[in-house]
């Protein structure tokens, strides 16, 4: 196990893919705590970590508000005693077209996407400096890379999260901190399995991935794992991309 009891924090782990980030860190042996908005989601997927053999800690949070984050932080240190590994997954990605996008609605998905993300690495980082080790892993999207109609809110908050991987990166190495980041292409969960059901919105995105298929949750995982493992003691201010070759 290559990450036998190490204590992994998951934002957005209740489902879709931060669930299964928080699986794949359960099965190396991690123990994990999922912070979500959704906890009886949470708990249900806590029971579900600790059927293999780790603990495993829901936590109410919110990560556009830093009390939240504070208070996420708080619970894990008096359950766990540390932090080794934090994956910033929680995210939002629907909303209208640019030129119909409020204030309050930009704000709203800033504030999770970029904002949560920044604070969580910032408040986590803290438990981290005095042990001189520790992995953050951000979630970003291939939309960090390329536009996408509708989804000019989403593709600068994604943006902005890769940058300031790279940013933290610099500021977090002296301290013995990688900070690196993966981004997915199209993955098939449930926040999007409606949308992908219908076939010429299927076939639009196929069309556009060399290997002619969706990706799953578990192959974005995979990426997570090892940049949380010591395979990548040497790696940091890195963007992984799984996305079916879409940005070859």
């Amino acid at each position: 196990m290559r990450l036998k009891d190490r204590v992994a924090v998951v934002t957005g782990g209740s489902r879709g893919i931060g669930r299964a980030i928080a699986t794949a860190l359960a099965r190396e042996g991690a123990h994990v705590a999922i912070a979500s908005r959704e906890p009886s989601h949470a708990t249900e997927a806590c029971r579900a970590l600790e059927a293999l053999g780790v603990r495993a800690l829901p936590v109410s949070t919110d990560v556009s508000r830093l009390a939240d984050i504070e208070a996420m932080r708080h619970h894990v240190l008096a359950a766990f005693g540390r932090i080794d590994i934090l994956v910033n997954n929680a995210g939002l990605g629907a909303g209208p077209p640019a030129l119909e996008l409020s204030e309050a609605e930009w704000d709203r998905i800033l504030g999770v996407n970029l904002k949560g993300v920044f604070f969580c690495c910032q408040k986590v980082a803290e438990v981290m400096i005095p042990r001189k080790r520790g992995k953050i892993i951000n979630v970003t999207s291939m939309l960090a890379e390329i536009g996408m109609r509708g989804m000019a809110h989403y593709c600068a908050s994604k943006a902005g999260v890769k940058l300031l991987t790279q940013a933290l990166a610099i500021d977090l190495a002296p301290h013995g901190i990688q900070v690196n980041a993966v981004g997915p292409g199209t993955v098939e969960t449930d926040l999007n399995r409606a949308t992908l059901a219908k076939r010429e919105e299927r076939q639009w995105r196929l069309d556009r991935i060399p290997m002619q298929r969706i990706g799953t949750p578990e192959e974005i995982a995979g990426a997570a794992v090892f940049l949380a493992s010591d395979d990548a003691d040497y790696m940091t201010g890195q963007t992984i991309y799984v996305d079916g070759g879409r940005l070859a």
